[in-house]
């Protein structure tokens, strides 16, 4: 290889790099992210199990 080669092979080759570190970082902002929204689903997925548990089934007769 020429000098020329190399040259533009090392230019090649930082662009990569930047390129997966830039695509790295958007993946791990967008894994943080899903980890909130789980989160918050299951929280609230939670709230409406106790809020259902709360709620005893009351029949005709009015007993519970």
């Amino acid at each position: 290889m020429n000098e020329q080669l190399v040259t533009e092979l090392l230019e090649a080759l930082k662009a990569q790099t930047a390129a997966q570190t830039k695509q790295t970082e958007a993946i791990n902002r967008l894994a943080n992210s899903n980890e909130s929204l789980c989160k918050l689903i299951m929280q609230t997925l939670a709230e409406e199990v106790e809020e259902d548990n709360f709620h005893q089934q009351t029949y005709l007769s009015d007993r519970k």
